[in-house]
């Protein structure tokens, strides 16, 4: 059963709970041990989810860097495939005072790091990123 079964299970032992305590005039009743086990499932699923998550994103970090890892007037170069048209773009994007500005049409505004990572570098093709600082390569 995944996380979101286990959230729906809850969410209706839940209401159902509500049910009952407002028969019993919002009385303070214990929780059933059924709503217990569901609400137990769903921590256990969604700890187990928040570390697949956290593996995926150290794993990420560890690709990319961290955002310390870049002075203002760094340069990244990578390839992205969209998924809606499959082709292939190149972008390129600048820190300055702090913030990420990208090439691309539609990025008029500033991005924080995690930002970026969210929108465009998730999405590098494998082997295209390219780091630069003053004009050169940098690991």
């Amino acid at each position: 059963m995944s996380y979101y079964d286990l959230q729906e299970e809850y969410a209706a032992e839940a209401a159902w709970r509500d049910v009952a305590v407002d028969k019993k005039e919002k009385n303070m009743s214990k929780p059933t041990a059924k709503y217990l086990e569901a609400r137990l499932k769903m921590l256990v699923a969604a700890a187990v989810l928040i570390q697949e998550e956290l593996a995926e994103a150290k794993q990420l970090e560890e690709k990319l860097g961290k955002n310390e890892d870049f002075e203002n007037g760094d340069v990244l170069k990578w390839d992205q495939v969209y998924e809606h048209n499959g082709k292939t773009y190149t972008f390129v994007a600048i820190k300055a005072a702090g913030f990420w500005y990208t090439s691309g049409i539609f990025q008029r505004q500033r991005m924080s790091w995690d930002d970026l990572v969210e929108k465009h570098l998730s999405k590098v093709v494998e082997g295209s990123l390219v780091k630069m600082r003053k004009g050169k390569v940098i690991a």
